[in-house]
């Protein structure tokens, strides 16, 4: 069974992602966190510990703050190469400042948060066609 991190501090976002995951993402767990802090814990207790990292991080960029995403980011580019999951950001913001922010630190994607539950199911889908089918990644 394989993990996806969700990074997301608001509880109605948590539910609708928890929601789609378990519709598009078979055969994965979704580990919520609610902070950077917590997501960090997360992700350095599998390299302590030697479990395999998340296939995916799903990142809320403002935890409450983009300065909390932004850390989050500096720390996963820190770690080592095969313990580094891939790290999909996912925003309210369209600032052009915070997706390239976003990229020069390290993050995969930049997938600004979609309205609607059918544009979630749909952004989702095409997560899994990527992220599941098509990329080999280290350790997966």
């Amino acid at each position: 069974m394989q993990t996806v991190l969700v990074v997301e501090d608001n509880p109605d976002h948590q539910v609708l992602l928890r929601y789609v995951i378990q519709r598009s993402l078979t055969n994965t767990t979704p580990v919520f966190t609610d902070s950077a802090d917590q997501a960090v814990a997360y992700l350095d207790s599998c390299v302590t510990n030697d479990l395999a990292p998340p296939k995916l991080v799903l990142l809320d960029l403002y935890l409450p703050k983009a300065e909390y995403g932004w850390q989050f980011l500096r720390h996963v580019k820190q770690m080592p190469a095969t313990m580094r999951p891939p790290v999909v950001v996912l925003s309210v913001s369209r600032e052009e400042d915070d997706i390239a922010q976003a990229y020069q630190l390290g993050a995969s994607s930049f997938i600004s948060k979609p309205i609607g539950q059918a544009e979630w199911l749909t952004y989702f889908e095409t997560i899994r066609r990527y992220w599941w089918e098509t990329v080999t990644l280290p350790n997966q």
